[in-house]
């Protein structure tokens, strides 16, 4: 039995002592190189929490302050990146306000290149031209990882309150997913190693155990019995009733899968499936930004070599795209 209980503890100080050399080690290459899991993981751990709204599931922790993929990362009192406003609307203020996920939130960008911000300055420019004496307030509420139905019912929830003139639900071609409901362990808060092993797990999990790739995985969203697809749908309706109700306009901005552009749009069929679906709901303004992109090569708009997120030039091309179609339409 000693012997037993002394091998026992001679293997967990080994495990301990591997596991700690293992954990500098990751703390040391990370340091100096980013991966795309392990800054993940660590937003997931440090920046979000769990929302005590169902539908909307996880939230940004207001006043936070971290370093991810290389750029400062804050929010605000409210949980927003971006400039600090008021949630009662002064007087003489046109808002705007940015429904998304991490392409809005501006997931390895920088704050002041983001559309968001950019879209912000065009308007104040655009209002003092025109002799508008309105001042334009863009209010970004990206979350990563958020999903149509989690951006609208944020809004129901919270975002009305800031009394928007102008709702712009911007969509990404995975926004058809079912809310996630997976929680990260805890100890990711605490160690790079095990960022590193949740990520891979849950890469593994979604390009491999499903058999299929990224094609086909979209097309299945879109299937018209997909719960997700079905839910996108319902919450597009609801915001169409609200913004009747409140009085204020929306428009669906399509905003491109960044593998796929050039010039003709790899999933075009599912933007205009997208684009009728948000009509039949109520909503008539959309906005398919992929063709802003024809002459663009993928690689060249990505955050990092495995990180299709926009970059700066997406995102300026993105907040030039908004930008003309709010003023052609006359939209404000």
């Amino acid at each position: 039995m000693k012997n037993l209980m002394a091998t026992l503890i001679t293997v967990l100080i080994s495990v301990v002592i591997c596991f700690g050399f293992l954990e500098m080690a990751s703390r040391v290459m990370y340091a100096r190189k980013m991966d795309y899991q392990v800054e993940m993981s660590k937003y997931a751990a440090t920046v979000k929490r769990a929302s005590e709204n169902y539908n909307v599931g996880h939230e940004h922790k207001p006043n936070q302050h971290e370093t991810l993929m290389g750029v400062d990362f804050r929010t605000n009192s409210h949980g927003f990146r971006g400039a600090e406003y008021p949630v009662e609307k002064p007087a003489g203020v046109y808002r705007v306000m940015l429904l998304g996920d991490s392409l809005t939130v501006g997931w390895g960008a920088k704050e002041d290149s983001l559309f968001a911000t950019r879209l912000e300055a065009a308007l104040k420019d655009h209002f003092s031209k025109t002799g508008r004496a309105e001042t334009p307030q863009v209010i970004n509420t990206g979350v990563g990882n958020y999903n149509t139905d989690q951006e609208i019912s944020f809004f129901e929830w919270r975002g009305k309150a800031f009394k928007p003139d102008l709702v712009v639900l911007n969509y990404f071609i995975n926004d058809a997913e079912p809310t996630p409901r997976q929680k990260s362990p805890l100890i990711i808060k605490y160690s790079y190693l095990a960022m590193w092993l949740w990520g891979r797990i849950d890469t593994f999990e979604r390009m491999y155990l499903s058999k299929e790739d990224y094609g086909d995985y979209y097309s299945r969203l879109y299937d018209d019995k997909s719960e997700g697809w079905i839910k996108t749908k319902e919450a597009m309706g609801r915001l169409a009733a609200l913004s009747k109700k409140e009085g204020f306009k929306v428009v669906v901005a399509l905003l491109p899968e960044l593998h796929a552009v050039g010039p003709k749009y790899g999933f075009q069929d599912i933007y205009d499936k997208v684009a009728l679906a948000a009509k039949e709901a109520g909503i008539e303004e959309v906005v398919d930004l992929s063709p802003k992109f024809a002459n663009e090569k993928p690689e060249t708009l990505w955050v990092s070599p495995d990180d299709a997120h926009p970059n700066e030039k997406a995102h300026g091309i993105i907040a030039n795209g908004l930008y003309e179609y709010l003023t052609a339409r006359e939209v404000f």
